[in-house]
């Protein structure tokens, strides 16, 4: 019997070492992935929100070049790109952009008030001059984020 245990024992022991270091490892990897998939999935929707801002800042650069007065709807739709882009920058580089932009926005829309109505002989003349000839809209080239690193 005692030569039994001999055996028995440091092998029990092992088994029980080995399952335990099995399920440490586990909870470590599950931790890690956990981790990167937060930070992935914050990734995505940082560029989810930039590619709907660069969309709607090209829908209405096209609609000003063609010399569409009623773009109204797409400003208020820029302003809630801004907000979400807001929300979801949480590096210092995004913060930075989403600050860029929101100062470009508020030159193109003083610059945007500032045109007369249609009914105005000067509308024309303030229109070219005051959107398409100084590009206020902010450039969409700010809204490419670095990529986040992954600890």
């Amino acid at each position: 019997m005692a030569i039994r245990l001999r055996f028995l024992l440091p092998a029990a022991a092992g088994t029980i070492l080995l399952t335990a270091l099995c399920i440490i490892t586990a909870q470590i990897m599950f931790r890690q992935h956990s981790t990167m998939t937060g930070v992935l999935r914050e990734n995505v929707s940082s560029r989810r929100a930039a590619v709907d801002l660069e969309e709607c800042l090209n829908d209405i650069s096209a609609l000003l070049h063609d010399n569409v007065d009623e773009v109204s709807a797409l400003h208020h739709r820029l302003g809630q790109h801004l907000g979400r882009l807001r929300e979801v920058a949480d590096q210092p580089e995004e913060k930075k952009a989403s600050q860029d932009l929101d100062d470009g926005l508020s030159k193109y829309m003083q610059a945007w008030e500032k045109i007369p109505s249609k009914d105005d002989p000067q509308h024309e003349f303030h229109y070219s001059q005051g959107l398409t000839q100084t590009h206020f809209l902010p450039h969409v080239s700010c809204l490419t984020f670095p990529a986040s690193p992954v600890t």
